[in-house]
């Protein structure tokens, strides 16, 4: 058994990256850190973990992390009792991209990516948009999933090209940095009411 120790807080959730990007680990936190961890060798039978990344931006306990479709590359978001949702992007020449907004005011508990292709193109016949689909679900204190679509910038001959939100029924609009961000609210029908810092037990409920 081989122990990873560097948080200061019980571990909420741990999350393994697809192989594709190597054999990476990231782990969230009540002590407010994500920690992204990688083993380095190439041997099966030997392990050499060693602190990737630390993630220190949020202030209150991380909840739940989820990597994103290996199409979209490495991405992970990561949920905070603070409200706000952050997403780690891990580039190709090493380095660390972090964006964080606002997504429940009371707290967020759960975050969940989309499936990177559009539904039914797997298996239609009939020729669909390319492009891969960014959207992340989150579930807050505030008793609601809200949807979140992304589009990052992209510069073609010196101008900003970006793909519209309209595609999503009810989409509000905001704007934080250079990234869209709009979503669509899931009503639930249970009324649960819960602090930050803390984790509600498990319910069963339709939406």
């Amino acid at each position: 058994m081989l122990t990873l120790g560097s948080h200061e807080g019980p571990v909420w959730q741990v999350s393994w990256a697809h192989p594709k990007f190597g054999t990476i680990l990231a782990s969230a936190s009540y002590d407010a850190r994500v920690i992204v961890w990688r083993d380095s060798s190439t041997s099966p039978n030997q392990s050499q973990w060693s602190k990737l990344f630390e993630h220190t931006l949020h202030t209150s306990s991380v909840n739940g992390i989820a990597w994103a479709p290996h199409e979209l590359g490495a991405l992970l978001a990561c949920a905070s009792s603070d409200g706000k949702v952050s997403i780690l992007e891990f580039k190709d020449d090493g380095t660390w991209d972090t964006k964080v907004f606002n997504a429940h005011g009371m707290g967020v508990n759960a975050v969940s990516w989309a499936p990177s292709v559009i539904p039914g193109s797997l298996v239609s016949t009939q020729a669909h948009f390319t492009g891969n689909v960014k959207k992340v679900a989150t579930g807050g204190c505030d008793n609601l999933v809200k949807i979140w679509a992304f589009e990052y910038s992209t510069f073609l001959g010196g101008k900003t090209n970006r793909v519209a939100l309209s595609e999503i029924p009810g989409l509000r609009r905001r704007h934080y940095k250079d990234i869209q961000i709009g979503y669509v609210m899931l009503p639930m029908r249970h009324r649960w009411g819960c602090q930050k810092h803390t984790l509600p037990r498990p319910l069963r409920y339709s939406i």
